[in-house]
């Protein structure tokens, strides 16, 4: 009986995956700034998580982390606390590294817009074009840099209390935003 129960269990969480990645799909094409919420995103890719075995739907979650990590200003504490799948008694609590590779994307993201603004200021500045400085801390992109910093350290005080976490987890993080 208990092999029927598990039979069971696998073939909910089997078609649960086959939703949320069927969901996925049919998100709209996502820019710097998305019409999808935040708690949206993340509740798809904690239930990606929750559902799949760690070789399956690896491009549904590359692809909702790299959603979250294009707004992750717009991100909340409970957004990126990502509950892992126990896979012993070494687990950690929470997915550190989804949380890595979100925060990486949206520093990237950052890094893409410097080049950017770059090329932009190289091909079309003249005289009357006036220059906005992003680097001021009154900018958007300090503004959002702030929000994310907050965020990472809010993320970082919650974790910390993990038995689990290694300490070159917990430094990764910590050192990824400047």
């Amino acid at each position: 009986k208990l092999g029927k129960e598990r039979v069971l269990d696998v073939e909910c969480k089997k078609k649960q995956r086959l939703i949320v990645e069927t969901i996925v799909r049919l998100l709209p094409t996502q820019g710097r700034r998305s019409s999808v919420p935040m708690a949206f995103l993340s509740s798809l890719l904690k239930m990606v998580i929750a559902t799949s075995s760690s070789a399956s739907s690896g491009s549904c979650r590359s692809d909702l982390e790299r959603r979250i990590g294009l707004q992750l200003d717009q991100a909340i504490l409970e957004d990126v606390l990502i509950p892992i799948n126990p896979n012993g008694i070494n687990s950690t609590m929470y997915d550190i590294d989804s949380i890595l590779r979100i925060f990486s994307i949206f520093l990237n993201l950052d890094e893409d817009d410097d080049e950017e603004e770059q090329r932009h200021h190289l091909q079309f500045r003249d005289e009357t074009e006036m220059i906005y400085d992003f680097d001021s801390p009154g900018s958007p992109k300090q503004s959002s840099i702030l929000k994310v910093s907050k965020l990472m350290d809010n993320y970082l005080a919650e974790i910390a209390m993990d038995p689990n976490l290694t300490t070159s987890k917990f430094i990764a993080l910590a050192e990824l935003l400047p």
